[in-house]
């Protein structure tokens, strides 16, 4: 199962570099404006400005998704008596943090704030099947060690309220990130072994000049 909404990309080797350079350094705590249960989150928006055009030419590629993500907010504006003619619609990058996960450490089910959010690869220290070969789920029909899930609304099952779509992300998966609608619903799970799972996560917000 996948979902149109949900982008997967590659993230450009030069931008890559300069976002591991950055991260390596010794930032300002991020942790008491997430959700995360993770020790050690930073924020990171000394790196927006080589970063934003990257998302945004990702985004440029699927117009209609951003024009259907975008209608709600412009909705909300309208309803306070503003018509499409008096006001100019931006996004803005305006929020960047990296979460350094250990083992154990995991992020509860939440949604982001803005219109789109990202997360990027950067490190990952297990290939999926080491993984859930140690994992306390090895026996389990659901084996969700290290799992990246999202939850949304909408499902294509008349006997549900919802859909999950899962993604095994692991070693193979540096290098690439994900941009999806900031109000879908995800989580991580905790991850067991050594070392330590580094992702970059973002939000473009919609910006209105009236």
């Amino acid at each position: 199962m996948s979902n149109p909404n949900i982008i997967k990309f590659s993230i450009p080797p030069d931008i890559y570099f300069k976002l591991m350079e950055e991260i390596n350094k010794k930032n300002e705590s991020h942790s008491n404006k997430l959700a995360g249960n993770i020790r050690r989150q930073e924020n990171i928006n000394q790196c927006i400005p080589f970063l934003e055009n990257v998302i945004y030419d990702v985004l440029n590629k699927f117009p209609e998704l951003v024009e259907n993500t975008s209608k709600r907010f412009y909705q909300s504006i309208s309803t306070r008596n503003l018509k499409n003619n008096e006001h100019t619609r931006t996004m803005c990058l305006d929020a960047l943090w990296v979460n350094h996960q250990k083992q154990y450490e995991f992020n509860p089910l939440h949604h982001h704030d803005g219109l789109f959010s990202f997360i990027l690869f950067m490190k990952i220290p297990y290939l999926m099947k080491e993984l859930r070969d140690i994992s306390p789920g090895t026996d389990s029909n659901l084996n969700s060690s290290g799992r990246l899930q999202f939850v949304y609304a909408g499902s294509s099952h008349p006997e549900k309220m919802y859909d999950m779509l899962n993604y095994d992300v692991d070693k193979n998966w540096e290098g690439t990130g994900l941009i999806f609608p900031s109000s879908f619903l995800h989580l991580v799970y905790p991850f067991y072994g050594e070392g330590v799972r580094i992702t970059v996560s973002g939000n473009i917000y919609a910006m209105v000049n009236i």
